[in-house]
């Protein structure tokens, strides 16, 4: 990908972790979060979770690593070592989970109490949870279907790209239980509202319209912008 005169990429400091630079970074250039989760079109909260190194809370692998790769472009960081401290901060994270510190002093055991489940108290502990069960399960589905699905095009990740074949590999996400279509035509989503399609280009410029849409009609349209030039 060629860049405009004047584009220098960082050098990436070893002693700090990813998130530790990926902050640095932008606070260098004095952009809030706000900024740049609109200027990349990333959720705020995945943001902050890059620049805390909390990678296990972010979505699969393959997204964190996109997130990683554009944040890192946008603040005119090497996105390479940037993966590479990734790929480094997650074996280790992965080694501590499975060698916990055999040093550590076991708990002590808290004191326990008892008491006595009666047919009544057991009859009424269930109406409650059924009912905070029930209350919950009608919130979360009036909350979600009231707003517009989620939508989130891994590839293409920018908004106008150049590539010289004319077969595009298409992945995102979506909600799971939204419909998608690209330049109207339906595409297959998976259980997880996850999708890969491949798509033939035209030589020349290729606009690609993305719109997810859920039961109640709410919508969210993303364009991406493709040219398409012989190598």
């Amino acid at each position: 990908m060629m860049f405009g005169p004047g584009f220098r990429t960082e050098e990436v400091e070893s002693p700090r972790t990813v998130g530790e630079v990926l902050k640095v970074g932008r606070e260098r250039r004095r952009y809030t979060l706000e900024h740049v989760a609109k200027e990349l079109r990333i959720r705020k909260t995945y943001l902050e979770l890059l620049e805390a190194d909390k990678f296990d809370k972010l979505p699969a692998e393959i997204y964190t690593k996109n997130y990683l790769r554009k944040y890192a472009l946008f603040l005119h960081l090497d996105e390479k070592i940037l993966l590479k401290g990734y790929n480094k901060q997650k074996r280790l994270y992965q080694k501590e989970k499975v060698e916990p510190d055999s040093g550590a002093l076991p708990r002590r055991k808290k004191n326990s109490f008892s008491f006595i489940l009666t047919p009544r108290l057991l009859k009424v502990s269930a109406i409650v949870i059924l009912s905070l069960f029930f209350l919950t399960y009608l919130w979360y589905q009036v909350s979600d279907l009231s707003s517009p699905p989620e939508l989130n095009i891994v590839e293409p990740a920018f908004e106008e790209e150049t590539v010289t074949d004319t077969n595009l590999l298409v992945v995102g996400e979506t909600s799971s239980d939204a419909t998608l279509k690209i330049n109207g035509q339906p595409i297959h989503l998976n259980s997880e509202g996850k999708f890969q399609e491949n798509i033939t280009l035209q030589e020349g410029l290729n606009k690609l319209q993305f719109e997810a849409e859920n039961r109640l009609g709410k919508k969210i349209q993303v364009e991406r912008k493709v040219f398409v030039e012989k190598p």
